[in-house]
């Protein structure tokens, strides 16, 4: 099995994130943009709403937003979703070939956080503000506060987690080895 063959119930993903059972039914019929297309079923009574992994993610980027940094659910709702569904590069790709460098890109793939194998330190911050949603590299090489000023056209206040520690904890509470994954997408 891996991680995109994953499918979990309402209870169980609640569980995962560590929110209420009740919280998440409550957040699926006041933000129906929650899951997009990848959380399958309920609208009606007796069918069930199910999870894959990148919903799974969604949420449980949305949750920390709200619980850790008191982020608003509909903007929370809005950075899991840019988290869950995206892919990026790194700013540090942007902002060498402005200075003419051939720095390679490193690619984020959806519902997962930023990885190279040489640079174990390296992270995923998701800030919200405002203007939007803005999921970067940080780490050695890698500026976050410049590529939020790029992404969202100038520094405002914010909030931010760590996007990496949220996909280890979900992989290791589902059985998955998270380096291992993402090595696996990155080959």
């Amino acid at each position: 099995m891996n991680l995109n063959e994953i499918k979990l119930s309402t209870t169980q993903a609640s569980e995962l994130v560590g929110m209420k059972n009740e919280s998440l039914k409550t957040w699926l019929k006041r933000y129906t943009e929650l899951g997009g297309d990848e959380i399958e079923g309920g609208g009606s009574h007796g069918k069930s709403y199910t999870f894959n992994f990148k919903s799974l993610m969604e949420l449980a980027i949305a949750w920390k937003l709200v619980d850790e940094a008191g982020v608003p659910i509909s903007q929370a709702v809005n950075a899991g979703a840019t988290f869950a569904y995206t892919y990026n590069y790194s700013y540090n790709a942007i902002e060498a070939r402005d200075i003419g460098s051939d720095a390679p890109q490193i690619v984020r793939h959806p519902a997962c956080p930023y990885f190279k194998s040489d640079q174990p330190d390296l992270n995923t911050l998701a800030f919200v503000s405002s203007k939007g949603c803005s999921v970067v590299a940080w780490g050695e090489g890698h500026d976050p506060l410049k590529a939020i000023a790029s992404l969202q056209g100038g520094l405002s206040t914010g909030s931010f987690i760590e996007c990496r520690s949220v996909f280890n904890d979900m992989c290791h509470k589902l059985g998955f080895n998270p380096i291992a994954e993402i090595e696996k997408l990155n080959s």
